[in-house]
C-alpha cells in the first residue's frame, strides 16, 4: 500500500526528469531513426556486428559492458552473467556510445557500470531505450531517469 502511494504521488510525469535537454533527445532520436526496433538479443548482436563491431561475452565482474577501439577496429565486451534483457540493453547502450560519442578523443574506452551516470552514459542509455521493444524496456533499469522532489 505504501509503495503504491509513493508511486502515485512521486512517479508522475511532472516529477520525472530524464536529465537530458530537448536538443539531446532530438539528437538521439535522429540517430536512432535508421535502426529497426530491437526485440531480441540476437537482433542487437546482428545490428552491431553488421556495423563491423565484434561482440564477445566475458565475466566482467561488476561492469555490464565496454566498447573499445584499437587501430580503427571496434570491440564490444558484454558481461556474460547478465540476463538476455540486460545483455541487449548493454549492447545497444554501447552502440549509443559508438554512434554519438565517436569523436571523443579522450575516451578510447567506454565502460558501462551502474555507478557511472555521466551525461554521456545517460545519452547512451536513452539511445538503447529508444531502440528497444517496450517488453524489453520494462525489465531494465534506466540511468537517464531521476526523481525530482
Amino acid at each position: 500500500m505504501a509503495a503504491k502511494l509513493f508511486y502515485k504521488i512521486f512517479m508522475t510525469p511532472s516529477n520525472l526528469d530524464i536529465s537530458l535537454t530537448n536538443a539531446d533527445i532530438k539528437n538521439i532520436i535522429e540517430f536512432t531513426e535508421s535502426f529497426p526496433t530491437i526485440y531480441t538479443l540476437d537482433d542487437a548482436i546482428d545490428i552491431v556486428e553488421n556495423g563491423q563491431i565484434q561482440v564477445d561475452f566475458f565475466d566482467l565482474g561488476k561492469f555490464n559492458g565496454m566498447l573499445c577501439e584499437r587501430k580503427k577496429e571496434y570491440f564490444m565486451c558484454v558481461n556474460i552473467k547478465l540476463d538476455d534483457n540486460y545483455k541487449t540493453k548493454t549492447i545497444l547502450h554501447e552502440l549509443g556510445h559508438y554512434m554519438m560519442h565517436y569523436n571523443n578523443r579522450f575516451k578510447k574506452l567506454f565502460f558501462c557500470h551502474d555507478m557511472m551516470v555521466s551525461h554521456e552514459e545517460k545519452e547512451a542509455d536513452y539511445f538503447a531505450w529508444w531502440l528497444m521493444d517496450d517488453y524489453l524496456r520494462e525489465g531494465c533499469k534506466w540511468n537517464f531517469f531521476c526523481l525530482k522532489l
